[in-house]
């Protein structure tokens, strides 16, 4: 067995819920830290797909990246995530954006998805800490040959990518949604910059920056962090079975 508060605690020890943004909700979001449970879920996203599984193995705690509950709440139907996690005694963990500062986060585990090497951090707009990553691929690779690598690495069926490189060898990444322009990361002299969400602006501003920008997507450069994490907390609490729940896409591609 393994409670809630020692989740927590460990959770808090690398990935600090103090170092989440102010606009964010991140800690113990449903349940009380006196629960326990000898299987734990780890998700992404707390979907009914993940509740379900959850319940299939007898998982009373759920970890999730994207927090359970992020806007207010003005209701709670009986059939909302919500409800079904309280309805089961399923208590539910949420680190966010604590999750991607964090040493050892989804980060550093995007870049080494990514085989890159002397890695570094890098901070974007008023980050208080630093979000994003660049570092080194083994050796150079031809722009179509590094954008079908990123697409084997992530898992991603395609990708939305512009830029005039002709090859790579420096690489920036920042998972999830890009917080602001690539010229931070072309500053740093990066050859290419991994993020999702890019905004329409984003990539029209691209024929002067000399930069390869790829928009892997939030949820392929955010997904590889749950496999890592189910390892890294089974090493920590070997008497408890932590279950990576890598669901699919919320999407398809038609």
């Amino acid at each position: 067995m393994v409670s809630v508060r020692d989740i927590y605690k460990f959770l808090d020890s690398f990935a600090p819920f103090s170092s989440a943004d102010s606009w964010d909700n991140s800690g113990i979001l449903i349940g009380s830290q006196d629960s326990v449970s000898d299987t734990v879920l780890i998700t992404l996203d707390v979907t009914d797909s993940a509740i379900d599984k959850a319940v299939e193995l007898g998982a009373k705690i759920i970890i999730s990246h994207h927090p359970v509950i992020f806007h207010p709440l003005s209701s709670v139907s009986s059939d909302s995530v919500v409800a079904k996690a309280l309805l089961n005694g399923i208590s539910v963990i949420s680190s966010h954006t604590c999750l991607d500062y964090a040493s050892g986060g989804i980060n550093d585990v995007l870049a080494d998805t990514l085989s890159l090497s002397n890695i570094r951090g890098f901070d974007y707009d008023l980050s208080p800490l630093p979000l994003g990553r660049i570092g080194f691929l083994p050796s150079p690779m031809p722009k179509s040959d590094f954008i079908e690598f990123v697409k084997d690495r992530l898992s991603c069926p395609f990708v939305r990518a512009a830029g005039s490189v002709d090859s790579v060898f420096s690489v920036a990444v920042s998972g999830g949604s890009l917080a602001s322009s690539p010229l931070k990361a072309v500053s740093l002299g990066a050859d290419a910059l991994i993020s999702g969400d890019i905004k329409h602006d984003v990539f029209s501003s691209l024929p002067s920056s000399g930069i390869l920008l790829i928009d892997a997507g939030h949820f392929y450069t955010e997904n590889v962090i749950v496999p890592h994490l189910a390892s890294k907390l089974s090493s920590a609490f070997p008497f408890a079975h932590f279950f990576p729940f890598v669901s699919d896409a919320p999407f398809s591609f038609l």
